[in-house]
């Protein structure tokens, strides 16, 4: 496997050698300095213009009135890139390229072999993200080819990450069903911190170099920095080993409030960026339209769903302590056994009416979903369960923000 990457690297590294050879030999009609003292004159017009309070709000998203260098320069790149078929190949090579790379070097020095479920969920995500960019670019810009160009590269940077940050959260829950690791796997903390950095970074980027467009993409950075951070105070959770099962309990109790606080800060920031679009497209009937109003009625829905998900946590911790009695030592003795959903030995325990004991963290999360006993299949009553039981397992399912707002062809 380090042979291939060593391959890959330097097909890489060919690439862009060759597309940085075909940019400087390209021999464009004009220089960078001439176009750009161009193009400024055909921009300054309209910049003035626009200080005269003419320029639609949906026209202000445009860099053209912001940074007519940065605009000038991206066009005169796209005309050099784009002027015949071979800049255009090289640069497809060049992306292949380096994206293979990178996709390599993560799986072999951070997440391993991929499983099944971690390589669906990536295709998934993928293409969720850029079928909601293009709905959100058309939405936004009747854009020129510089504009398209700019969100293209900055959205691409943004789904990287996004991606990344997905595929660490699934390969968290392969290691939270895995047996126990001896101590934290510091490359898999690294790649988190890399990402929340990479994340502040492109915002701070958007602010200085992309300024009519921070409103919108500063909810792209905030998203990505929720979602890594929970997935950090998770791992945190997972390998800060303790013997005290109160002390893990509630740790548990503490995660899952952490869960529910950032997943409703992506879904109120993405509520909210579904709102912007939906201004500046303004109320047409098409289908850029549609799509937005049935996503701002998913997410409405899913906020109202995780909201339910939390008061019936709560239920259940209160409904934990009055209902199954917890077990005595000599209780925990006698049974001689481990907890049959984690496997872990027992020191704490709850007793259910049938006898059988678990960890009250492993029991709570069982009884939202079924309502049995996991060891014997014992139907459990509603007197014994109490209000908070799931009637609706499908309601139930693990969810995270990030996904959530990808997810309205899902929603009821």
């Amino acid at each position: 496997m380090a042979r291939l990457l060593l391959v890959d690297t330097a097909y890489a590294v060919f690439s862009t050698a060759m597309l940085a050879l075909l940019f400087t030999g390209a021999g464009p009609k004009r220089s960078l300095e001439e176009f750009r003292r161009k193009c400024e004159l055909e921009i300054a017009p309209q910049t003035q213009l626009g200080n005269a309070d003419t320029i639609a709000y949906r026209d202000s998203l445009t860099i053209k009135y912001y940074s007519s260098v940065l605009w000038c320069n991206v066009s005169w790149t796209l005309g050099v890139l784009l002027s015949n078929k071979w800049h255009m190949l090289g640069l497809a090579n060049a992306l292949v390229a380096v994206v293979s790379l990178a996709r390599k070097a993560l799986i072999q020095f951070i997440f391993g072999r991929l499983t099944l479920h971690e390589v669906h969920h990536s295709y998934d995500r993928i293409l969720n993200f850029v079928l909601f960019k293009v709905v959100s670019v058309r939405a936004t810009l009747d854009a020129d080819w510089e504009d398209l160009a700019i969100w293209t590269v900055v959205y691409c940077c943004f789904g990287a990450l996004y991606l990344v940050g997905g595929l660490a959260r699934d390969h968290l829950e392969c290691l939270r069903l895995s047996p126990a690791q001896s101590g934290a796997r510091w490359g898999f903390v690294g790649l988190l911190v890399v990402l929340m950095t990479s994340a502040v970074g492109m915002g701070v980027l958007c602010w200085v170099f992309l300024r009519p467009l921070f409103v919108i993409l500063c909810i792209e950075a905030l998203t990505i920095m929720f979602d890594v951070g929970q997935t950090l105070v998770r791992y945190t959770a997972y390998t800060w080993g303790t013997d005290s099962t109160e002390t893990w309990e509630a740790r548990s109790d503490a995660v899952v409030v952490c869960e529910f606080i950032t997943d409703m800060c992506i879904l109120v920031l993405t509520l909210l960026h579904y709102t912007h679009i939906l201004f500046i497209n303004g109320l047409t009937l098409n289908i850029v339209s549609a799509l937005v109003f049935f996503n701002i009625r998913s997410i409405t829905s899913k906020l109202y769903r995780k909201t339910r998900k939390l008061v019936a946590f709560r239920r259940a911790v209160a409904s934990m302590k009055c209902r199954f009695p917890d077990a005595s030592k000599e209780e925990i003795i006698k049974f001689n056994d481990r907890c049959s959903i984690c496997r872990e030995m027992l020191v704490t325990a709850k007793k259910l009416p049938c006898e059988h004991l678990f960890h009250r963290s492993c029991l709570r999360s069982w009884l939202v979903r079924h309502l049995s006993c996991p060891t014997c299949r014992a139907t459990l009553s509603g007197a014994d369960v109490g209000p908070w039981a799931s009637t609706n397992p499908a309601m139930d399912m693990p969810e995270h923000g990030s996904d959530l707002v990808f997810a309205a062809a899902n929603s009821g």
